[in-house]
């Protein structure tokens, strides 16, 4: 084997080297992209849950609950306090629509989002916010939100009267 073999050789195992390299950098940068979505999920459910949790304490259930009946006494500060309650549900929606447009919330997740929007902006008080606090929001999103709330039934009653007889309904079905 001459000199001009070897260097063949060399380069050959070279190439081939650089290619193994390359293929394990792809597996790596796909690995590496599956762990930051999942990352992103998991903070964006836990942000979920933490607002839920707060939102059940009852400094802010007694507004929540007060705000969707209408012949329920509502000072300043309450209104404050709903529309605070409302914008946060909002932030929160608004961050997955921005993560779904810049691909780091996948289909499934925004899906998932946009049910709860859906339902959340079947209570009136929460369109009421909507209205009063939609110029707060990007364009894309506050278009989004608008033409969800055009397609959304609202229903006239969430109140706790509606959710013990839905439960009552629930207990009486063997």
């Amino acid at each position: 084997m001459t000199l001009s073999d070897l260097a063949s050789l060399g380069s050959f195992v070279s190439g081939v080297s650089v290619l193994v390299t390359l293929i394990f950098l792809l597996f790596q940068i796909r690995q590496t992209n599956r762990n930051q979505r999942s990352l992103v999920q998991q903070s964006r459910a836990a942000m979920q849950v933490d607002a839920i949790i707060r939102h059940a304490e009852p400094q802010f259930a007694d507004v929540t609950a007060r705000a969707v009946d209408p012949a329920a006494e509502f000072s300043d500060a309450d209104a404050l306090t709903a529309m605070f309650i409302s914008m946060s549900y909002f932030r929160a929606m608004e961050n997955s629509f921005i993560q779904r447009h810049a691909g780091t919330v996948d289909a499934i997740a925004m899906d998932s989002d946009l049910a709860s929007l859906r339902v959340f902006m079947t209570a009136t008080a929460n369109r009421v916010s909507w209205r009063l606090l939609r110029a707060a929001f990007t364009g894309q999103f506050r278009a989004h939100v608008d033409a969800l709330v055009r397609e959304t039934t609202v229903f006239p009653n969430t109140s706790a009267s509606m959710w013990k007889s839905v439960l009552a309904k629930e207990l009486a079905t063997p």
